[in-house]
């Protein structure tokens, strides 16, 4: 038994162009792949309604939970297993792992530098070249914080700015964050 399936499982949004072509099974043990007319609706629909990224994250504070929203959270990392957001309000505790957040996070605004940590690419003021080819990236609103980078993920922290400096609207932002740093020995 077959049942029309309008709904995109990236988007998570209904489309009624999907309800004439798209048919998945019920039953596992019927078939286990979609038809070729339904894997093309969803292509489509994915094309035309990226998927949402997430724009608020739950963190614990001492008095309780508090709701962020992603765009204010300069850094997630992870210490001695446990997640972490550094905030204008501190540096909280989360639940969602680095892997969930690097998924939901939008790609253009948030970094993965290292697998253990995530950046805002919004905070990001400069970076220096270390030792056996690792770089520090530097964040004004984290002073005292190193964020160590190996070499390999360079070239990708330098297409992630240029993407975010595009999606910016003000000048300002355009100016505070260099590309490259006059201090580099690769």
């Amino acid at each position: 038994m077959y049942h029309l399936y309008p709904l995109c499982p990236y988007s998570g949004l209904y489309s009624a162009e999907c309800l004439p072509i798209c048919r998945f099974p019920t039953k596992l043990e019927e078939d286990s792949q979609p038809s070729g007319n339904g894997l093309r609706c969803i292509c489509l629909l994915c094309e035309r309604y990226p998927r949402p990224y997430i724009q608020l994250i739950e963190a614990k504070t001492a008095t309780g939970d508090t709701i962020l929203n992603v765009n204010d959270c300069y850094l997630f990392e992870t210490e001695d297993g446990s997640y972490y957001v550094h905030h204008s309000q501190g540096k909280l505790t989360i639940s969602k792992s680095l892997a969930e957040l690097e998924n939901e996070l939008d790609p253009d605004r948030f970094f993965r530098g290292n697998r253990n940590f995530i950046l805002n690419l919004n905070y990001f003021d400069s970076y220096t070249y270390w030792e056996k080819g690792k770089y520090i990236l530097h964040s004004k609103q984290l002073p005292k914080k190193e964020l160590v980078m190996p070499r390999a993920r360079m070239q990708t922290l330098k297409e992630s700015l240029e993407k975010n400096l595009s999606k910016s609207t003000t000048p300002a932002s355009l100016t505070s964050r260099p590309l490259a740093d006059s201090t580099e020995n690769p």
